[in-house]
């Protein structure tokens, strides 16, 4: 019979998020998160999005969750001539509406 014994390891209760492009840690978060692929992370500080490529279990010390992500800048608003954004058009009431007497 084999005695060798299956290693136990202590999940830790933080995800690690990664960016792949830059090679750099983006941020932890306490607690596990597993989020699918393909999952968008807002981010405020700096402000970009974050696309959840992949899941790794990092089994170092301490063992936790990894999230592999590629960063990008969100699209911003469109913008007019004067350089302000766009509003979306709204609709408008019935004909006739607006208190106009006819």
């Amino acid at each position: 019979m084999d005695e060798r014994k299956t290693p136990t390891v202590k999940l830790d209760h933080q995800t690690l998020v990664f960016d792949l492009g830059k090679n750099q840690q983006v941020m932890w978060i306490d607690g596990v998160v597993t989020l699918p692929v393909g999952s968008v992370i807002e981010l405020t500080n700096p402000n970009v999005n974050a696309v959840v490529e992949r899941v790794r279990l990092l089994a170092g010390i301490p063992v936790c969750v990894c999230l592999d992500v590629r960063t990008s800048r969100p699209v911003a608003p469109p913008r007019g001539r004067s350089g302000k954004p766009v509003r979306k058009a709204t609709p408008r009431g019935k004909a006739g509406a607006g208190g106009a007497a006819g």
